[in-house]
């Protein structure tokens, strides 16, 4: 009997990803900055963004009937749920502002300025 196996991931699109990433370097700059206002502004969209995509993810089953499934299978079936984390908890935030807190002010202010406005306008 030939068992088929299948691997899925579920994981954000590459937009969302960019965005959030362009959130965590306008909040991690403004921290440096003491700019708490605007920080507070990115913390809170950033949070917004993935509070809405984790709500969208399926429920990771648990119990009985996935243990059955599982051994049924042989648990070759996998299915990776990619879940993203709130910004003080978010791995790219630390890294970011490790590294902007050794920056020159006027070299983040430029870096700010070009995040909140890329077209140059």
């Amino acid at each position: 009997m030939k068992i088929p196996v299948q691997h899925s991931r579920t994981e954000p699109s590459m937009q969302l990803s960019m965005h959030l990433e362009k959130l965590k370097g306008i909040a991690a700059i403004c921290k440096v900055l003491h700019q708490n206002n605007l920080f507070n502004q990115a913390r809170d969209a950033h949070d917004q963004l993935v509070d809405q995509y984790n709500s969208q993810l399926p429920v990771e089953k648990t119990g009985f009937w996935k243990e059955f499934r599982d051994n049924l299978t042989f648990n070759m079936n996998t299915h990776t749920i990619v879940r993203l984390e709130h910004l003080e908890n978010d791995e790219s935030y630390q890294r970011n502002l490790r590294s902007y807190s050794n920056d020159d002010k006027e070299y983040l202010m430029a870096l700010l300025q070009s995040y909140l406005n890329p077209m140059g306008f």
